[in-house]
């Protein structure tokens, strides 16, 4: 790829193209925990359609989204692999991560302390972010 654009859209549509079906997955085996009767009382009740999904089956599914996002923070925060044989990062820097950015000062260039330095942020970062979704998991009380 020589203009930046056209790269970052080819990495946005393979990675959607590999991530969307196991997230598909989890959002279905959540809606398949929403039980029917429950449904069916709220549509008793007079609830409208957006009521039902925003009141009755969202929070049923709302630990199943939260680790859905989980997932895709920490997949997306360390994404190397496919970035790196589409583009290796390029043209010239536009589409490097933080980890190609880990990848080319340890290896590439041998600069292992500013590597390592790298990879505990990025171990910071994420364990926040991570500690952030657990606590949307809890119940609220």
């Amino acid at each position: 790829f020589g203009d930046p654009v056209p790269a970052v859209i080819a990495i946005m549509v393979s990675e959607i193209w590999k991530t969307t079906p196991f997230m598909s997955l989890l959002l279905l085996a959540g809606l398949a925990q929403v039980s029917e009767d429950m449904v069916e009382a709220a549509k008793v009740d007079g609830a409208t359609p957006l009521q039902r999904i925003w009141l009755v089956q969202l929070p049923i599914i709302r630990p199943h989204i939260a680790t859905n996002m989980l997932f895709i923070t920490i997949w997306t925060f360390t994404y190397f692999p496919l970035i790196f044989a589409m583009t290796g990062g390029g043209p010239g820097r536009q589409t490097e991560t933080l980890a190609g950015f880990l990848y080319n000062q340890s290896f590439a260039r041998g600069n292992l302390g500013f590597g390592s330095a790298i990879s505990v942020a990025m171990l910071a970062i994420v364990g926040f972010l991570s500690l952030f979704y657990l606590r949307l998991l809890r119940e609220p009380k």
